[in-house]
C-alpha cells in the first residue's frame, strides 16, 4: 500500500484532472519537481507532498496531518504582468477547489478532509521570473487522515 503522503498527493492530481478551471494543464504528483527551462514552455502543475505529523487519535486510530503543495511552472511570453496575473489567479482557483472541510477517498479508503487551503506566500518566486522568465508559484493545502 502506498504511503499516507503518496495517496493524499494522488487524490489531489485526481481532483485537479476533473476540476474546471480557467486553464487547462495535466497535473502531476513530483517528490522534487526540478525542471529546465524547456520542460516548463507548456504549463505544469505539480503536486508536492511536503510534510506529514501523526498523533494517536483513539486506542484503535492514528491522526495524519498532511501537507502539500501545489505548484504551477510555466515560462513566460512577452506579456508577462498578464501571464503572471493569470497564473497567480490559476493558484487562488486551485485554492479554491479544496474548500476547508471538503473530503478526498484515499486508495486506501480512508477519508482525508481538507483542514487548510490557499495559502500563498510568496504568491511567485521572484528569482525564477528574474533570471529565467519562468513563473513558479504554489499554494498550500492540508488534510487531516484518520486511519
Amino acid at each position: 500500500m502506498a504511503s499516507i503522503l503518496a495517496q493524499v498527493g494522488d487524490a489531489v492530481v485526481a481532483k485537479l484532472a476533473n476540476a474546471a478551471l480557467s486553464q487547462s494543464f495535466a497535473p502531476t504528483r513530483e517528490w522534487a519537481p526540478l525542471f529546465d527551462v524547456k520542460d516548463v514552455a507548456a504549463l505544469r502543475v505539480s503536486v508536492v507532498p511536503m510534510s506529514r505529523a501523526v498523533e494517536r487519535a483513539t486506542r484503535g486510530a492514528d491522526q495524519h496531518v498532511v501537507e502539500l503543495s501545489v505548484a504551477a511552472q510555466k515560462q513566460l511570453d512577452s506579456d508577462r504582468q498578464r501571464e503572471c496575473d493569470d497564473l497567480v489567479e490559476l493558484l487562488e482557483e486551485i485554492g479554491q477547489t479544496f474548500a476547508v472541510g471538503s473530503l478526498l477517498t484515499l486508495s486506501s479508503g480512508a477519508t482525508a478532509r481538507c483542514t487548510a487551503s490557499g495559502e500563498q506566500n510568496p504568491p511567485l518566486v521572484p528569482e525564477h521570473l528574474r533570471e529565467r522568465d519562468v513563473f513558479t508559484g504554489a499554494v498550500s493545502l492540508a488534510f487531516l487522515v484518520m486511519e
